[in-house]
């Protein structure tokens, strides 16, 4: 069994594989929402706002969303539900 806290170690480190550290220096970025439901854990993970970049959709309260990590509370596999990479191709 996970405890939330460590769901949230996994799911940052799903988003470290597709987003480098040097991505996350350069960007506006946050966790926007998070939640266990069905034993699953969700984390939404916010960058870049459309005041710097236009050419992407407005999603959630004036940021673009980028990706959508999830984790399995009782084995602790993590796994990205979906992502947009930074030219905004949506995965």
């Amino acid at each position: 069994m996970v405890t939330e806290p460590k769901a949230i170690i996994l799911a940052l480190r799903q988003i470290a594989e597709v987003f480098d550290k040097e991505f996350l220096k350069e960007h506006k970025h946050s966790p926007v929402s998070r939640g266990i439901n069905d034993g699953i854990f969700t984390l939404h993970y916010m960058f870049e706002s459309t005041d710097t970049r236009p050419d992407l959709k407005e999603n959630l309260r004036g940021w673009t969303v980028f990706v959508t990590a999830k984790v399995n509370m009782e084995t602790g596999e993590a796994w990205l539900e979906d992502y947009i990479l930074p030219d905004g191709t949506r995965l």
